[in-house]
């Protein structure tokens, strides 16, 4: 039986020096039916070129150039022209493991999942920057019930996009948004919302290559701040559908924030500058009228473990 078409989304913006790996990572994946689409996304470091060149070998690839707009503007190009049954992101400076689509794919189709996610080693000077070796990989199957405790606790590795494979239909009507920093918080929850069975191997099939553009390399106030625009807006739509136990877990991660972005970015002048206008956006989350109700749950609940220590 034929296999199903898979979709994989690379975006592309200057990463000369580490597309062609990331794209032959692809091409020698062990799952074959393959859609490859790369989005040049304004490239002007010869990565352009390079992808001209990966084109012509191989006929599963689909390129495409355009204008700079930003990680989101190409992902969304990919997922507006995508043909596939399932979609995977990978980006453009990062490589895969050769049974990454296919491990993610058998998880799919054995436990009826709707996104299936890996771990992921990170790259740091050319080696896996942790040293470990999991032999014997766990995969763990969430049901929609426990899918919504999630919401309250969402790990790093479940809020990243190029870790997991989709049902198309994930994706139906849902978009990136655009011109944002650290943009995987502001969709990923409504990914959630829409899946049924969750399932997680802890085999690692995605590797993350961290250098010094990199968006977890890259830590400033800005990033911070729209981290908070994502919070908030995460807070709203979840109020909205009168999800209070989800709106509240994101209202306390803003107070969480305030109180850990001192530590995170300790003396750094780009703190230093814009620390005014960051407390500024925290604090009309915080104290905002309308999370009266979160403000004193977060009272209570701090005066109970104040007092539930002594």
């Amino acid at each position: 039986m034929e296999q199903p078409l898979i979709s994989v989304i690379v975006p592309v913006y200057n990463v000369s020096g580490f597309i062609e790996k990331c794209v032959r990572s692809i091409f020698a994946q062990t799952y074959k039916n393959l859609e490859i689409i790369i989005v040049d996304d304004g490239s002007t470091d010869g990565s352009s070129e390079i992808c001209d060149k990966l084109r012509t070998e191989d006929e599963r690839v689909v390129l495409i150039h355009q204008e700079n707009g930003g990680a989101s503007a190409a992902r969304n190009r990919g997922l507006d022209i995508c043909k596939g049954e399932y979609i995977s992101f990978v980006d453009g400076d990062d490589y895969t493991e050769p049974t990454m689509i296919e491990d993610l794919y058998i998880l799919l189709i054995n436990y009826d999942a709707d996104i299936a996610q890996c771990d992921y080693n990170v790259i740091e000077n050319g080696t896996v920057s942790d040293g470990l070796n999991i032999t014997d990989p766990v995969i763990t199957v969430f049901n929609r019930s426990q899918i919504e405790k999630l919401f309250s606790g969402f790990r790093g590795p479940d809020v990243i996009q190029w870790n997991k494979l989709y049902k198309k239909g994930i994706f139906e009507g849902l978009r990136f948004p655009e011109g944002m920093f650290l943009e995987d918080e502001f969709i990923f929850y409504k990914e959630f919302e829409r899946c049924n069975v969750f399932v997680h191997t802890s085999k690692r099939l995605y590797d993350y290559v961290m250098r010094d553009g990199s968006a977890m390399k890259t830590l400033n106030v800005a990033k911070r701040q729209m981290y908070i625009m994502a919070l908030a807006e995460r807070v709203e739509y979840f109020s909205a559908k009168g999800f209070s136990d989800r709106a509240y877990a994101a209202y306390s991660l803003v107070w969480r924030e305030y109180r850990t972005i001192g530590i995170l970015l300790g003396d750094n002048d780009d703190y230093r500058t814009n620390i005014a206008e960051f407390k500024r956006k925290c604090h009309s989350i915080m104290f905002s009228p309308k999370y009266f109700a979160f403000l004193m749950r977060k009272i209570k609940n701090a005066l109970f473990a104040r007092f539930k220590r002594r």
